[in-house]
């Protein structure tokens, strides 16, 4: 799946401690999935969607935001408003409209409690946990395997730390 391949953009946002850039690779990456998954599983024509943001515009459906998505996804999964999960896709979408919006900053704080690790975590373990909320929202247990870009990546560095 091409969208995981922005799963190592988001790494390297946290090595560099740009949270903020970290978290909207974090969301749109969480938005990509989720309107892959929209359109592979038909949402739109089994009424998941909310009719309000099913407006024609020009005579076409208009794509649906992160939040109609989310709310979606719920139904789909027949979670409840009060479910934890669904709780922090909300915030999600929150943090993100606060970002992109209002030129909103994301903490640490708010990162590792999205992540689900400790304030301490490494940047390693906040990268691990964001992509085990991306990876639930997938109903995927397994660890997907290493994209392209990860795998030049990984490259690249190895050739860099053998020629030093």
């Amino acid at each position: 799946m091409k969208i995981w391949e922005f799963e190592l953009l988001i790494d390297l946002s946290l090595q560099q401690e740009n949270y903020t850039l970290a978290f909207m690779q974090f969301a749109q990456m969480l938005e990509r999935l989720l309107f892959w998954q929209c359109e592979q599983k038909n949402w739109r024509t089994q009424g998941y969607l909310s009719e309000s943001e099913e407006l024609l515009q020009k005579g076409n459906y208009r794509d649906p935001t992160l939040g109609v998505l989310w709310q979606a996804w719920a139904k789909v999964e027949q979670r409840s408003p009060d479910d934890s999960f669904v709780k922090k896709l909300a915030n999600v979408n929150e943090y993100r409209n606060g970002v992109v919006h209002c030129n909103r900053a994301i903490s640490l704080e708010e990162l590792t409690k999205l992540a689900n690790v400790s304030l301490e975590a490494s940047p390693q373990e906040i990268h691990q946990g964001l992509l085990e909320m991306l990876r639930q929202v997938l109903n995927q247990d397994q660890q997907l395997q290493k994209g392209v870009a990860r795998s030049l990546y990984e490259w690249g560095l190895e050739r860099l730390q053998s020629s030093a």
